[in-house]
């Protein structure tokens, strides 16, 4: 998925505790370099699908990202009288195909309207943190395969680690699979007993937390893949005694010591990766906090670790999914984030920030 509105959510926002979520949020604003960055991460992108979140405005920014798109689903309200028809407009005035046309509501029934050409119908359920199946979501799921219309994916056959088999061989139980496969802090030690019995560079693909390729580059040669740009090495990094100006940083000072980082203007290139010089810190354990590309945190994770610290990465997904002793972690841990140990020797253990 390529974030093509700067809202400040993301994958993260949809699997995170609500009140966190209106916590963390940043609002950030379209700019000239934003739209290029969505727009390379189109037309450089090697896989043979992409989806493209452009968020609910039709603006001259979504003008130039329509325009190097091929096709489009529209998802609207439909208390919002005439929205269907004019995203329909907008799509097609700038060249794009229609592929679905549906109405979102929180209440009532889903059903399949129409496959004809474009797909019609009503997708019920659409809410923040809550996953949803049926009809109409099958249907553009199988329409999008037949446009691919491939079954291996760019990189996969190449990859040391697929995390989708991964998930099999860790016997993880469909029921608890979601976009990052179930795989879940418990998980960690024997993740990286397997990892470390592959040669290196140890190519990872697939779908999975941030903490799991955090937890690998911090222990290994790696590459990471990503859908934008095929697979990306992940650097070692020399510290630096107030860090580099590639990124902002914040220290929190205490025991764990905090590390939070931003990317100024919203858009980082993995051209700037060998670049960075995350800021030295006291303290034996570190927890990284910060909103971009997992081989950027798992780079400075590596640097962290190579330094000889125990490093953490916050989890904020985990707050929505049940511990290992059926507890929610809001009940378990009230006003506090997760994170997950990736380096040292609390590996797989998680802690409340």
């Amino acid at each position: 998925m390529i974030e093509g509105c700067p809202d400040g959510e993301g994958g993260w926002a949809g699997v995170t505790d609500a009140g966190l979520v209106a916590e963390l949020r940043r609002k950030g604003k379209f700019t000239a370099e934003f739209v290029d960055w969505v727009i390379n991460s189109i037309t450089q992108s090697p896989m043979p699908l992409g989806l493209v979140d452009v968020g609910g405005v039709r603006s001259p920014e979504n003008e130039r990202i329509f325009r190097n798109c091929q096709g489009f689903i529209v998802i609207a309200n439909p208390a919002k009288e005439g929205e269907l028809e004019a995203w329909e407009e907008f799509g097609k005035a700038h060249g794009c195909e229609l592929i679905a046309l549906l109405d979102s509501v929180l209440d009532g029934e889903t059903s399949l309207e129409s496959t004809e050409g474009v797909i019609r119908g009503v997708q019920a359920g659409l809410e923040r943190g809550e996953s949803v199946d049926g009809p109409v979501i099958d249907a553009v799921v199988k329409r999008l395969l037949e446009i691919t219309g491939r079954k291996v994916q760019p990189g996969e056959l190449e990859a040391s680690l697929n995390t989708i088999q991964l998930a099999d061989e860790l016997k993880i139980p469909q029921e608890t699979r979601d976009a990052r496969l179930g795989i879940r802090p418990w998980y960690a030690r024997e993740i990286l007993e397997r990892a470390l019995a592959m040669p290196e560079p140890l190519r990872v693909w697939g779908p999975c937390p941030g903490w799991v390729s955090g937890m690998i580059a911090c222990a290994a040669r790696s590459e990471l893949y990503d859908v934008r740009l095929g697979y990306v090495p992940i650097p070692d990094l020399e510290l630096a005694a107030s860090g580099s100006e590639h990124l902002d940083w914040e220290i929190v000072e205490g025991d764990p010591t905090r590390v939070n980082f931003t990317i100024p203007g919203g858009v980082f290139g993995a051209g700037d990766l060998a670049k960075i010089r995350p800021p030295k810190v006291g303290g034996d354990a570190v927890v990284l906090g910060g909103r971009g590309p997992h081989w950027l945190t798992a780079a400075i994770a590596r640097a962290y670790a190579r330094a000889g610290r125990q490093v953490a990465i916050l989890s904020l997904h985990e707050t929505t999914l049940p511990l290992i002793d059926g507890r929610c972690w809001g009940d378990a841990h009230e006003g506090k984030s997760p994170a997950v140990f990736v380096a040292g020797e609390r590996i797989g253990e998680m802690i409340a920030i």
